[in-house]
């Protein structure tokens, strides 16, 4: 930039600085941090929410890392630009928004970072990805996302509690016809704790009775696997917990005395 280097020009794929800059930002350094800042202030408006040639944004990108000092500054530029709801509401090549990018990634807290601090996010709370593309990812909702990378990756739990928490419905059916909890059965993964919740949250939507017993395992399970701020703010770890004291788990109502929702 020191020597006259644009911005705001793209390269072969299509990207822009701002790109780059969101995707290699390392909270942790301050050089990196200061070198992102600088090229948030040069962007032109109309670039904060520029595209690749795959239809990706530069809030897409820090949504896929989870930076959240990136997204909170891509937020910040943007408001200044007057584009705030074009940059949160934006969609890739494949109908992916900034939810589907971190449900994808199993990112809770970051799902609930934006959804806490962006209330207009709810209205694509339960948005589809496009019917094209990879079989599987075809007409999806952020919350068929999550569920299918928590075949293969830690966290699937508290990413789909928090998207249900804040209203992404499991009932939802994708391209194939499959809800969430149908989508576990087929992958035969309604054993563990993903698809006891499951089980327990698709009789919740069609306004069937909590199944007890299923609470209290899984407020067992919150205790030894999830971390504290997992559990804060979450309404449904809120009801297991207290479920499980009534069945008279000390822990949990010693939880629920500690925590505060």
């Amino acid at each position: 930039m020191k020597n006259g280097a644009d911005v705001n020009a793209q390269d072969s794929n299509g990207r822009y600085a701002i790109h780059y800059a969101a995707q290699r930002f390392h909270p942790s350094t301050l050089k990196a941090m200061n070198i992102a800042q600088r090229i948030l202030e040069a962007t032109h408006d109309q670039a904060i929410n520029c595209r690749d040639k795959r239809g990706t944004t530069p809030l897409m990108q820090a949504c896929r890392k989870g930076h959240i000092e990136a997204i909170n500054m891509l937020i910040d530029r943007a408001k200044v630009a007057g584009v705030l709801d074009e940059v949160l509401e934006a969609t890739d090549n494949r109908g992916f928004n900034v939810l589907h990018h971190a449900s994808e990634n199993l990112l809770s807290d970051l799902i609930r970072h934006l959804l806490s601090s962006h209330p207009q996010l709810k209205k694509i709370l339960n948005s589809r990805t496009t019917p094209f593309g990879r079989a599987d990812r075809k007409d999806a909702t952020p919350l068929h996302l999550a569920i299918m990378a928590s075949v293969k990756g830690a966290g699937g739990l508290e990413t789909c509690i928090t998207l249900a928490d804040f209203g992404c419905c499991l009932r939802e059916r994708n391209l194939d016809g499959y809800t969430g909890l149908e989508l576990l059965e087929k992958l035969k993964k309604t054993n563990n704790e993903l698809g006891q919740w499951a089980l327990m949250q698709d009789r919740a939507e069609q306004g069937g009775p909590a199944n007890v017993k299923q609470q209290s395992k899984l407020a067992a399970w919150l205790l030894e696997s999830c971390s504290v701020r997992s559990i804060c703010g979450s309404a449904s770890a809120k009801r297991w917990l207290e479920a499980a004291a009534q069945e008279g788990d000390k822990n949990a109502a010693d939880k629920l005395a500690q925590l505060s929702f």
